[in-house]
């Protein structure tokens, strides 16, 4: 391994003679594996003696970030003092390698997350609700948020579950609609706390008459209309990343997905390679909230696209997914990122619209199919909606139809 890395045999017997060498080589294979540039390959293994030098791990092998930061510190006082900027580079770069390196051998020692008393009746409840009712992950682990932010809050007043009283529950809306959440945010949270103390009524540790008492704002179905940017904006996005940089031909493939297919941010990322079927010209789609499989026409330009992406771009790797990361460690993108790199274009170009995410352009996407005449039937199924409910709301949007209705004339009725 060092030997291949470096060229000096004074180099490559300093590497090989110091402690933990199995350790530190194994280490640098995984970068190798994952992607990482020579250069970064050979700044770290010089690093990780220095490390070894100042940490000295030893049975059971547990290390602390404390320890790390210190070591790090002791190292930076033994050296010529350098500017405070490369000082500053340094003590991070120690620590984020020896963090890295420990994390990978199981040698560091996480503090656990702060958890809640009352931690074994929401992990029951949470194994229940994947195990009898299928809910996604996704929405499981929204649940559990709202529930442990209730549950910190209500341990402060109360050692026991079973004594909650609705004047709590109210009392923790309250609190929290005056300084963090909106009124949706809230009705959320109560459906979460209803699911949860149901639960609770099947277990005993709760009545009955405590769920039938959490009330939560009224919220209206279509109250407000879909947000999203103009087709014109859209089409300004996706010409932005028209270049040649890396970066641009992916995002470019990725927003058009978003935009001219409607797909959610996390069908995006978990696009396979085998879903592109280059022969029949079909793109196939897993929904994330139905389960359902979709299979659409491949357009042209959304091939063109991910032709060139795939030919000029994507790392040669063994990852199934379309989409990968650019730098290393190499990986698939994940749907935060896809996220991320769609409000970096909503930034960039300064559009203002309530939401700047991948869901912005799948609205923009349903509106602009209301305003080429397709029928809510149609956009629903292009959307992947279950059923035509969901795609009501972007009646709200088509103008031509409603200016029509309020031209109508309803004689003497009024």
């Amino acid at each position: 391994m060092f030997s291949t890395l470096f060229k000096n045999p004074i180099d490559v017997d300093r590497h090989q003679s110091a402690p933990y060498c199995a350790e530190r080589q194994s280490y640098l294979r995984h970068l190798i594996k994952a992607g990482y540039a020579r250069k970064t390959i050979i700044q770290t293994a010089t690093c990780l003696l220095r490390i070894t030098r100042e940490l000295k791990p030893s049975p059971p092998y547990r290390v602390s970030p404390i320890q790390v930061q210190r070591a790090a510190l002791r190292w930076l006082k033994s050296r010529p003092v350098p500017p405070s900027s490369e000082r500053q580079w340094t003590y991070k770069t120690f620590v984020q390698i020896a963090t890295q390196w420990l994390m990978f051998l199981g040698w560091l020692s996480v503090p656990e997350k702060k958890q809640t008393r009352f931690k074994k009746q929401l992990e029951d409840f949470l194994i229940w609700e994947k195990s009898e009712r299928g809910i996604s992950t996704r929405t499981l682990e929204t649940q559990e948020r709202h529930i442990q932010t209730f549950l910190f809050w209500y341990q402060q007043k109360r050692d026991e579950l079973n004594v909650v009283k609705n004047a709590d529950i109210d009392d923790f809306l309250a609190y929290q609609g005056r300084t963090r959440w909106s009124r949706r945010t809230i009705a959320t949270v109560v459906q979460s706390l209803r699911n949860f103390f149901r639960y609770g009524t099947r277990c005993g540790w709760c009545s009955s008459s405590l769920v039938d008492g959490i009330e939560g704002p009224c919220v209206y179905r279509q109250e407000t209309l879909p947000s999203g940017p103009s087709w014109e904006q859209v089409q300004s996005i996706i010409a932005r990343v028209t270049t040649d940089h890396p970066n641009d031909i992916r995002d470019r493939a990725i927003l058009m997905l978003l935009a001219i297919y409607g797909l959610r941010a996390s069908e995006v990322s978990q696009l396979y390679l085998k879903d592109v079927d280059w022969d029949h010209e079909q793109l196939t789609v897993r929904r994330t909230k139905n389960k359902k499989v979709h299979i659409y026409p491949l357009v042209p330009v959304v091939g063109d696209a991910l032709i060139r992406y795939l030919k000029e771009v994507r790392p040669h790797c063994a990852y199934p997914e379309v989409f990968l990361k650019l730098k290393a460690p190499l990986g698939p993108v994940s749907r935060l990122s896809v996220h991320r790199l769609t409000n970096k274009q909503f930034s960039a170009l300064e559009i203002k619209t309530l939401h700047r995410g991948p869901h912005a352009l799948r609205h923009a996407c349903a509106t602009h199919l209301v305003a080429e005449g397709f029928s809510f039937k149609e956009i629903g199924d292009h959307l992947g909606h279950s059923g035509t409910s969901a795609t009501h709301i972007y009646a709200k949007v088509d103008l031509p139809h409603l200016r029509k209705v309020a031209e109508f004339d309803l004689g003497g009725l009024l």
